[in-house]
């Protein structure tokens, strides 16, 4: 089986050599979190967005019981002149058992990708981590045409909880390619 990087680089390379493709924001982390016009926001809690490996934004919460309320916030992506829009991440979360929506939940985790144009006064949530089981990899491709226009987009990766999970995200790209998700690949070769 490839590695996560190797998944995400393929997907990648396999839909550029396809197609031309328009980037608004790429981002890796590998130069710290938060990147450079980037914002790390607590609104509660010790515990915010931070670099793991060198190379993806982390953010778990060892707080004891104190809610951790953070936000990674990207800076301004300019779509006023896009015709279409797509914001594409890899990610990976751990101890999904303390999130909300798993079916056995210890705790009121939650993991999600929101959208302002106002500067953070209202968000809009356009993905939410459902995963139940742990170090599920997942690339979502979200779909941004309602924010067109706009020449502020920001874009939250909010994470909430209460002595709550782990959350690892990275290859945070808009673009406007809806780049379809490779979520496994056999080498002929070996067959792994």
């Amino acid at each position: 089986m490839l590695s996560f990087r190797a998944l995400t680089t393929l997907s990648c390379l396999m839909t550029s050599t396809l197609l031309a493709q328009t980037w608004s924001l790429s981002e890796d982390f590998t130069n710290g979190v938060p990147p450079a016009g980037w914002s790390n926001t607590l609104a509660t809690g010790t515990m915010g967005w931070h670099q793991a490996a060198g190379t993806r934004a982390w953010h778990e919460d060892e707080s004891g019981g104190i809610t951790c309320d953070s936000y990674l916030i990207s800076p301004d992506i300019d779509l006023s002149t896009a015709t279409t829009a797509y914001l594409h991440f890899a990610g990976d979360t751990y101890y999904s058992s303390y999130m909300a929506n798993h079916p056995n939940a210890f705790g009121d985790g939650v993991s999600t990708i929101e959208v302002t144009t106002d500067g953070g006064v209202s968000w809009t949530v356009i993905w939410t981590d459902t995963t139940t089981v742990d170090n599920t990899l997942y690339a979502p491709n979200l779909g941004l045409n309602a924010f067109i226009g706009s020449a502020t987009v920001n874009i939250s990766m909010h994470y909430y909880g209460t002595y709550a999970h782990e959350w690892w995200v990275d290859y945070f790209i808009v673009d406007d390619v809806p780049v379809p998700t490779l979520s496994t690949a056999t080498n002929p070769n070996n067959g792994h």
